[in-house]
C-alpha cells in the first residue's frame, strides 16, 4: 500500500500530512516495486524539500511477501525515507510514527536515510517522531554518515 510521494522530487510549500503506508511506499512515492518493508509514511524520495510540513503520517511494516516472512519486515522513515542525495531547507518533519508489530527492523521515527547518500538539513524542525517498535524518540535513522546538519539562530 503506497502512503504519500516517491523519487526525485523538488516540493516547495506543500503539507504531507495524515499519510499511511503499510509494507510499501510513502503517501507520495517517487519510485516503483513492492515491499514486505514500510518505507517512509510521508514521503518515499529524495531530491530538494523546501518549505514544507511533514507531519502526523505512519509507517508499518506490511505483512508476509515472498520470501520475507511477517517477523523479518521492518518499518523505516516515518516521516519521509531518502534514498539518494537530498535537502531539507525551512521544513517541519514532526509527530511522525514506525510500527512494527511482529517484531522487525525499524529506523528512523522522523527521516530513514538509506546507503551512501548525502543529507543537508538547514533551518529545519525535527521533532517529537516515535519508533514505537520500542518506544523512542528517534528523529534520523538508517546510515548514519553524509548527514549534514546547519542550524541557524
Amino acid at each position: 500500500m503506497r502512503g504519500g510521494l516517491c523519487g526525485q522530487v523538488i516540493m516547495s510549500n506543500s503539507e504531507i500530512m495524515n499519510n499511511s503506508c503499510q509494507g510499501g511506499l510513502g503517501a507520495i512515492g517517487l519510485g516503483t516495486g513492492g515491499s514486505a518493508d514500510g518505507l517512509g509514511g510521508g514521503i518515499y524520495g529524495s531530491g530538494i524539500i523546501n518549505n514544507c510540513v511533514i507531519v502526523e503520517n505512519t509507517c508499518t511494516a506490511g505483512e508476509e511477501w515472498p520470501g520475507v516472512p511477517a517477523e523479518e519486515a521492518g518499518a523505516r522513515g516515518g516521516g519521509l525515507y531518502v534514498f539518494d542525495d537530498t535537502t531539507i531547507i525551512n521544513c517541519t518533519i514532526a509527530y511522525n510514527e514506525l510500527y512494527s508489530e511482529e517484531g522487525g527492523y525499524t529506523t528512523g521515527g522522523g527521516i530513514c536515510k538509506y546507503g551512501v547518500t548525502d543529507m543537508e538539513v538547514t533551518n529545519s524542525i525535527i521533532w517529537h517522531n516515535i519508533n514505537m517498535a520500542n518506544y523512542m524518540f528517534q528523529q534520523i535513522g538508517g546510515a548514519s554518515s553524509g548527514v549534514n546538519i546547519t542550524f541557524v539562530m
